[in-house]
């Protein structure tokens, strides 16, 4: 387990400098996303979860530790989770998808395609459901009705 949020947190290091992000963000922000990883890891390995159910589960955990460093750091919380949501992105699903959709393997590309689509259906409803439960939370401290 160890050596998966190791990983998670060197991808995310590489990521944050090739997308130049502010040099105070990058290591929390790797932080973050191996957590993310490590959640993702261990519901698929320990839980035997789906791919797409533990991809939501990490991306849960990384936007949750994402929105709580903006509003420490009182930033974006983008600079934040663009590098830490890179390790669960299914690059290598996209890959197998058009690999078996070249070599002709219809039903494999199919399923593989859908797996793919569910884990990025996955991050983009986590980080939706936090970014608005962070808002509506916000809204109901401030007096809102």
């Amino acid at each position: 387990m160890i050596v998966q949020f190791i990983a998670g947190v060197v991808s995310c290091i590489g990521f944050a400098y090739l997308f130049n992000c502010p040099q105070k963000a990058i290591l929390k922000a790797a932080i973050v996303g191996g957590l993310g990883w490590l959640m993702y890891d261990y519901a698929v390995h320990f839980w035997h979860l789906s791919v797409v159910v533990s991809t939501f589960l990490g991306t849960l955990v990384l936007a949750i530790g994402c929105e709580i460093l903006a509003r420490i750091e009182k930033d974006a919380v983008t600079i934040f989770i663009i590098p830490a949501i890179l390790p669960l992105v299914p690059g290598a699903g996209l890959y197998y998808t058009l690999l078996y959709f070249i070599e002709g393997e219809f039903s494999l590309a199919a399923a593989k395609g859908f797996d793919t689509l569910g884990c990025a259906a996955g991050i983009a409803i986590g980080i939706i459901f936090v970014s608005s439960l962070t808002r509506f939370l916000t809204h109901l401290r401030k007096g809102g009705r």
